[in-house]
């Protein structure tokens, strides 16, 4: 009884740390860009910035956006006309080239 009582708690404690896992890596978490390294990879933030410069390609658009703290690239999968305008961005941290970026799933006006 006791053997069966302790692999049941060994497996609800694995199941518990995956869930924590699965959720920390959901959760989008508000940054400066500034703060964003390394650290941050394939995790997802949200950032609020203003967009100081775009480039449209057939299928998506790079953006260069600004607050306080720093710039970052954005790379999103539509074209848009978004310059001088301040958004609040979330997506993901990735590499391309070298250079860390925003892989953005939604962008907002504010």
């Amino acid at each position: 009884m006791a053997q069966k009582t302790l692999k049941f708690s060994l497996a609800i404690s694995f199941l518990g740390i995956l869930l924590l896992l699965l959720i920390s890596n959901l959760l989008t978490k508000e940054v400066k860009i500034q703060e964003i390294n390394e650290n941050w990879l394939n995790r997802n933030v949200k950032v609020l910035c203003k967009v100081t410069e775009e480039k449209n390609y057939q299928k998506f658009c790079i953006l260069t956006c600004q607050d306080k703290t720093g710039k970052i690239k954005i790379n999103f999968s539509k074209n848009l006309n978004l310059i001088n305008k301040t958004l609040i961005i979330e997506g993901k941290i990735v590499r391309y080239k070298g250079e860390l970026e925003i892989q953005a799933h939604e962008i907002k006006e504010k």
